[in-house]
């Protein structure tokens, strides 16, 4: 994911949840999806380069795909699953309500 602005990119997450190794450059929620070198490769964003440079660390290392693969979907089975997602609203409208 290359980019130069993002947001929390689904098309990320996504791929991260199919235990594709990633690599994604680091702007907007990218640094929250991706531990670089634990569950995915963080580069700095205009770096052409370094892109490159990891593309090829990817390609040419099998374990550090299956690995960063792995790590990627537990982390999104773990911290972004619905389960997840609705145990924080009802703390944050639990609290919105508390404060009335």
């Amino acid at each position: 994911l290359p980019s130069i602005s993002e947001g929390m990119p689904n098309s990320l997450m996504e791929a991260m949840a199919l235990e594709m190794p990633c690599i994604a450059s680091n702007v907007g929620g990218v640094p929250e999806l991706i531990e670089h070198n634990v569950d995915g490769l963080i580069f700095e964003p205009k770096n052409p380069k370094k892109l490159a440079d990891l593309i090829r660390l990817l390609l040419e290392d099998e374990n550090l795909q299956k690995k960063l693969g792995m790590n990627a979907r537990k982390k999104m089975m773990n911290k972004f699953n619905w389960n997840q997602i609705i145990k924080k609203l009802e703390i944050f409208y639990g609290k919105l309500l508390i404060n009335e």
